[in-house]
């Protein structure tokens, strides 16, 4: 497989003596990629975990190696940088398998928003531009749990890690020469914690519930919570469980039995459910959720949601930023929530963004709430 003149070799990492050799070989950084399929499952089945380490691209195949303790070691040890590209589901999908979450990360996507207007530029985008090289995509939506992969797979998934360590050390430098390194390192904590919202809680994710009955929402925190477990047991995606849009119409009815609920929940899988979720029903139709989804802002508070987010997105131009970093429109509005809840910025905006954006945001918030800045 020909790949670049400085790149030594492409290794197999398939025993658990070769994945042991592997990572005591570590240095300071390594560069990590996985490749996934996640089309009909809850959890996403790992096909492939790719490193680059020392000149070398190993492929290290999941269906062979047993014994993953050194790697995890290395995950999360914080001597070591794991050097990645659009991080998010890697982590999530190490969390899952290993039950742990990577430390000393650093999202090649991320650091870039930080240097330029592109706040998801690709994998293959980067390396154009950084390295002028042309990647090949065609394998995006292969196949990885296979075997045995074929020669334009195992390129591809060669070519995922082989330009991370180099794109890494010219964004550092970047980084460091423009004054925003610890900006991203801080923001990179915050992105390393990815997202769960566990069964009980996950209908607060459904949009068009927060103008609900306590009633109501509480069947549709039962429902929720009864598809998510249902989901995780089968291995299946949500929605060939129940849609959010079944659960949301399921919610609203008024007496919920089992030919009621049949009437709207249509998937075979979720029929031998059914006594388990009237059960939960049962047990949720005199609680109140301790938690509500928030409602959509007044039309004075989109107002200054526009002000806030124009405002940002010119300092983030004049400061060579991707826009979202300083005014995501999600951000924005827990912001002018918490501040109208108890005068104060909401967490976000109260690290490295304060001095860019968040003093003014408190003026802005201030004047509008009439609260003393």
């Amino acid at each position: 497989m020909r790949l670049r003149e400085d790149v030594t070799s492409v290794d197999w990492i398939e025993d658990d003596k070769g994945l042991a050799r592997l990572v005591a070989s570590f240095k300071s950084e390594i560069g990590v990629d996985t490749e996934f399929v996640r089309t009909n499952t809850f959890y996403a089945k790992i096909g492939l975990v790719q490193v680059f380490s020392n000149s070398r691209v190993s492929l290290i195949d999941p269906q062979k190696v047993k014994d993953w303790a050194p790697f995890i070691e290395a995950l999360v040890s914080k001597e070591l940088t794991k050097i990645m590209h659009a991080s998010q589901e890697d982590l999530e999908l190490f969390r899952d398998m290993f039950g742990i979450i990577p430390k000393n990360v650093f999202d090649c996507q991320l650091a870039n928003a930080f240097l330029d207007g592109n706040f998801s530029i690709s994998y293959s985008g980067l390396v154009s531009r950084l390295q002028g090289v042309t990647l090949e995509k065609s394998e995006t939506r292969s196949d990885w749990l296979v075997r045995p992969l074929t020669a334009n797979q195992e390129k591809y998934a060669a070519e995922d890690v082989l330009y991370l360590e180099d794109i890494y050390f010219s964004l550092t430098k970047d980084l460091a020469l423009l004054k925003k390194l610890e900006w991203f390192l801080e923001e990179m904590d915050r992105l390393v914690r990815p997202e769960e919202f566990p069964p009980e809680k996950y209908y607060l994710r459904l949009k068009g519930a927060w103008n609900l009955t306590d009633r109501k929402l509480s069947y549709l925190q039962a429902a929720c919570q009864w598809r998510e477990e249902l989901a995780r047991q089968l291995d299946l995606p949500r929605v060939r469980v129940a849609s959010d849009s079944e659960l949301l119409e399921l919610s609203r009815g008024e007496l919920l039995g089992f030919e009621e609920i049949t009437a709207v929940i249509r998937s075979r899988v979720a029929r031998s459910s059914i006594k388990v979720l009237l059960s939960k029903l049962d047990g949720y139709k005199l609680r109140s959720p301790k938690e509500r989804s928030a409602s959509p802002l007044v039309s004075g508070d989109r107002k200054l949601l526009k002000k806030m987010q124009t405002y940002a997105h010119q300092k983030a131009r004049r400061m060579s930023m991707a826009p979202e970093l300083l005014g995501r429109k999600r951000d924005l509005e827990q912001c002018i929530r918490t501040f109208d809840a108890n005068a104060n910025l909401s967490e976000i905006f109260l690290g490295w963004r304060k001095e860019i954006v968040g003093n003014d945001f408190s003026r802005m918030l201030s004047d509008h709430f009439g609260h003393a800045a």
